[in-house]
């Protein structure tokens, strides 16, 4: 065996690795960009050291690395620079630039495949991730907003309650672009996979949503009608892109919000240790009817004025237990609060609680709105999700006001 045919059996196998530069998926059209690639040996330790390696840059589809795109006219991938790609020491960076927007390939991603431009046998090639190459880019735009929620209490504030979105059209350069209009559509996701959310109705947009980018912007308020627990605690992303019904409007990247976790409203405690009299007095600030204790057991709930009776019915009773220890204090005798004393408070901050949380669980009328395809959502009704409230009364009940309930009946007896 000659010489030469020795040192080429001794060439251990390499492989080249590329890196395009930037963490996005997308890079504007007829823009230079940069990237990396790596001769590595079979443990992906950098191979230093040794003869330069030219190379040779090519752009192929990303679901079928086999088949190169052919441009209408010229080359569709650019290397920069005199003299092209070539690895030294072991590495080599290189500006290069795509000719066409992927919408004139069916929208597929295009990756960049590097190999020795001299065939040698030892060196494998390396391919890119996939990117997709556009025109211009939709960005959401925070100055002037208020702070991003990222725990958004749907419930508080009313039903005109809605995340605003500012929609900027930008080119590769950052700068506005006004003069083209893009229809837009509005699609709710989830935060780590980007999957699309199976039922888009939990999204509405107001009205005076703006569904055109026309000189350069376009303003939007949304809201988000389910809770991320019911999505097994996600959080959600709003993506604003072009509407995919319009064919020449694919070469613009869409736009992802920050992540934003749905909740109805915020906990509110109550301390079971303030006294009943307290919790009576602070009954009048909710919108409950209840009829007097001295009138029929039926209670009905209703909104308005009639919050005052239900004040005065719960306190008119709580003031009825308290006035003999008051009278035997005005007395000079010792005020001694008895254990049924100590029941009926927790009995009346039972009710208090099943009247302050009753109304939370009614039915919610929807008003009409506008969905992101155009289409009119019909006026409907929602109920919040009620298994917190009712469990929380449960729980209560049983642990406290079912005992109360046997110590009054006890205490009734001796009479």
């Amino acid at each position: 065996m000659s010489e030469p045919d020795k040192k080429k059996q001794r060439q251990a196998p390499l492989h080249l690795a590329v890196k395009l530069l930037g963490d996005d998926d997308s890079k504007f059209v007829n823009d230079s960009f940069s990237l990396q690639v790596f001769l590595q040996d079979e443990s992906a330790n950098l191979k230093t050291g040794g003869a330069d390696v030219p190379l040779k840059l090519s752009l192929v589809f990303d679901d079928q690395p086999g088949n190169e795109p052919q441009a209408s006219n010229g080359k569709l991938l650019v290397v920069e620079g005199k003299g092209g790609a070539v690895i030294k020491n072991g590495r080599a960076e290189v500006k290069v630039k795509v000719m066409d927007v992927s919408m004139n390939y069916d929208n597929r991603k295009f990756c960049i495949v590097a190999t020795s431009a001299q065939s040698l046998a030892h060196i494998a090639p390396g391919r890119s991730h996939g990117v997709t190459v556009i025109k211009h880019r939709l960005v959401l735009a925070q100055e002037g907003l208020a702070a991003w929620e990222a725990d958004w209490y749907k419930d508080e504030g009313g039903r005109d309650k809605s995340i605003p979105l500012h929609i900027q059209l930008l080119d590769a350069k950052g700068r506005l672009v006004r003069d083209r209009s893009l229809p837009l559509k509005v699609t709710l996701h989830y935060e780590k996979t980007y999957l699309s959310v199976t039922n888009q109705e939990y999204l509405k947009l107001s009205p005076d949503s703006t569904m055109m980018i026309e000189n350069g912007e376009a303003h939007l308020r949304v809201r988000i009608e389910d809770v991320s627990k019911n999505h097994q605690g996600q959080a959600f992303v709003i993506s604003v892109g072009p509407d995919p019904k319009e064919p020449l409007d694919h070469d613009v990247n869409p736009a992802f919000s920050d992540a934003v976790t749905v909740k109805s409203k915020r906990n509110k405690r109550h301390n079971r240790k303030k006294d009943s009299l307290d919790v009576a007095q602070g009954s009048a600030h909710t919108n409950i009817h209840m009829q007097p204790l001295d009138g029929p057991s039926t209670a009905s709930i209703h909104h308005g004025a009639a919050a005052e009776h239900t004040a005065g019915a719960v306190a008119g009773a709580a003031a009825a237990y308290a006035a003999p220890s008051a009278a035997a204090a005005e007395g000079g005798g010792e005020v001694v609060v008895n254990e049924v004393d100590q029941s009926l408070k927790t009995i009346f901050k039972w009710i208090n609680k099943v009247l302050t949380d009753l109304p939370q669980m009614r039915w919610i009328e929807q008003p009409a709105t506008l969905n992101p395809d155009g289409t009119v959502a019909m006026k409907s009704q929602t109920m919040p999700f009620p298994n917190d409230h009712i469990a929380e009364i449960i729980q209560i009940y049983q642990s406290e006001t079912m005992i109360s309930l046997q110590v009054r009946f006890v205490g009734s007896e001796w009479e």
